[in-house]
């Protein structure tokens, strides 16, 4: 066999082996894309999760309290997780009392308050009190009581 014929023979074989290089590249960019997403987004989950539990820990608080049932800072609400008072970037939540409800936040990854990538959540009294459950409320729409 001359050289020239034998380069052609491995001419396919080559083309494949580019082939199989680009798409497990590829593979790769896309994974790493992905984790990264993953990574970015979880904290934020969580944070959302800790804000729900903070929630459910404010009416208990409120059903125990029939009196005065609006605590005026987190630290009246017994917290069964300390860890739940501390987002994800260990900056602690706010809670704000309103005449209507409060404000649970999250400072978010840069840490400061009142900047685009706070997570906020706004509650009325009825909510935290399951009222709008009771009325067969489950999609985050927000009904007053019969």
């Amino acid at each position: 066999m001359d050289n020239g014929s034998h380069m052609k023979a491995r001419r396919p074989v080559l083309i494949g082996l580019l082939l199989v290089f680009l798409v497990v590249g590829l593979v790769i960019v896309f994974a790493i894309r992905d984790v990264r997403s993953y990574t970015m987004q979880f904290p934020i989950h969580v944070a959302n999760t800790s804000i729900q539990a903070l929630v459910l820990e404010l009416r208990s608080y409120c059903n125990g309290h029939p009196d005065s049932p609006y605590p005026s800072s987190l630290d009246q609400v017994r917290i069964k997780d300390p860890r739940w008072k501390i987002d994800p970037w260990g900056t602690p939540f706010r809670y704000q009392l309103l005449t209507n409800g409060c404000v649970l936040s999250s400072a978010g990854p840069d840490r400061q308050f009142g900047t685009a990538d706070d997570i906020v959540r706004r509650l009325t009294w009825d909510e935290i009190q399951g009222l709008n459950e009771q009325n067969g409320n489950t999609n985050g729409v927000l009904k007053s009581p019969p």
